[in-house]
């Protein structure tokens, strides 16, 4: 676990040294089982966190995104699957709140 997440922050700091990273959150509602496993497979080539069972954050830089909507657009979706890519600001995601069986907790930790 540590190790991922060093890979991450090591990611994450070459990126912003290079080029414009943004952080993404992915969410999608598809009725195939195979077809939404196979999103969820290409969401984790691309190096996102699943944070629910159809939902990932991470970061990608622009081009990243342009490739992964080229990618997910020629899944074939059916008319009511919908897959949505929203970029969050860090100062927003920070007052970002997550309701559990333990509690609220408020903040940027999606682990």
């Amino acid at each position: 676990m540590f190790k991922d997440v060093f890979n991450s922050m090591q990611k994450t700091f070459i990126l912003y040294q290079l080029k414009f990273i943004m952080k993404v959150l992915v969410v999608y509602d598809i009725a195939n089982d195979s077809l939404r496993n196979k999103i969820a497979d290409i969401l984790k080539d691309f190096g996102l966190t699943r944070i629910q069972k159809s939902a990932f954050i991470g970061y990608l830089t622009s081009e990243e995104r342009k490739d992964l909507e080229k990618i997910l657009s020629r899944k074939n979706l059916q008319k009511n699957d919908r897959i949505d890519i929203f970029p969050i600001c860090d100062r927003d995601l920070k007052f970002h709140s997550r309701i559990g069986y333990d509690g609220v907790f408020h903040g940027e930790n999606w682990d």
